[in-house]
């Protein structure tokens, strides 16, 4: 499918795109430059790796168009259109927005209010973020490596992923839903507020400013470790794996580990002194 042109025998049929049409999957079709109209009928559009699709400024005479998206589209895909320069207006429907390696934005417009999942991993010019979406419950911001803040955070969140945010260094405030927190590779990270009782995934590798922990809350199952953490504080009795190897080079004790342990991993924790009882799970 990567050849998709208008030189294409085949064009003039795309350009008719069925009117019951729900899907429409063009992923790696690279030399695609425009897009036929879309039915108002289409759901989910796909268009993965399309690194010749660009919109740009009305009246330019090689006008390659991303055109007006269906009011009906729940799902877009646009990741690893690198020459893409500005998004379409995006239809208040749309509940996943994939926008991976969007190497060019730096600013995202008003977001629908009905969006669930957006992922921006890799987006390496976005610095900040518009006010997020009250229905939001999965968010990956992984590889910005320009982003300084964070909005509020909707309460209806359950997924954040911040892994290599490097000039992240505090966090605005975990909402109560959220059990997935990635902050690995967050160098500048310098404290974390209180996490919520619902959180059962934290990755804190690579945090290196980050030497202390808040309470840890009875939820937590799978806890990753942090280069500069000197002690870990009373470790939830849900825990089931506690990963530390080749990082805490510090950490000189550990509290009573919990009954339901079933991985524990301190490869390299060279400063450990003793360890506590371990128990019959492992």
């Amino acid at each position: 499918m990567s050849k998709i042109t208008e030189d294409w025998k085949g064009w003039n049929l795309f350009m008719y795109l069925h009117p019951s049409l729900q899907h429409l999957d063009l992923e790696d079709c690279n030399e695609l430059q425009s897009l036929p109209e879309l039915p108002s009928s289409l759901q989910q559009l796909d268009l993965e790796s399309c690194n010749e699709l660009r919109l740009l400024p009305e009246g330019c005479n090689e006008l390659r168009l991303l055109p007006k998206l269906p009011s009906s589209l729940q799902h877009l895909d646009l990741s690893k259109c690198y020459n893409l320069q500005s998004l379409p207006e995006l239809p208040s429907s749309l509940k996943h927005l994939d926008l991976k390696f969007y190497y060019n934005l730096q600013s995202l417009r008003e977001l629908p209010s009905f969006l669930q999942h957006l992922d921006l991993k890799g987006c390496n010019e976005l610095r900040s973020l518009v006010e997020l979406p009250s229905s939001l419950q999965h968010l990956d911001l992984s590889t910005c490596y320009n982003l300084q803040l964070l909005p509020e955070l909707p309460s209806s969140l359950q997924h954040l992923d911040l892994e290599g945010c490097n000039k992240l260094r505090s966090l605005p405030k975990l909402p109560s839903s959220l059990q997935h927190l990635d902050l690995s590779k967050c160098y500048n990270l310098q404290s974390l507020l209180e996490l919520p009782s619902s959180l059962q995934h934290l990755n804190l590798e690579g945090c290196n400013e980050l030497w202390s922990l808040p309470e840890l809350p009875s939820s937590l199952q799978h806890l990753d470790g942090c280069n500069e953490l000197r002690s870990l504080l009373e470790l939830p009795s849900s825990l089931q794996h506690l990963d530390l190897p080749r990082f805490c080079y510090n950490l000189y004790s550990l509290s009573e580990l919990p009954s339901s342990l079933q991985h524990l991993d301190l490869e390299g924790c060279n400063e450990l002194r003793s360890l506590p009882e371990l128990p019959s799970s492992l």
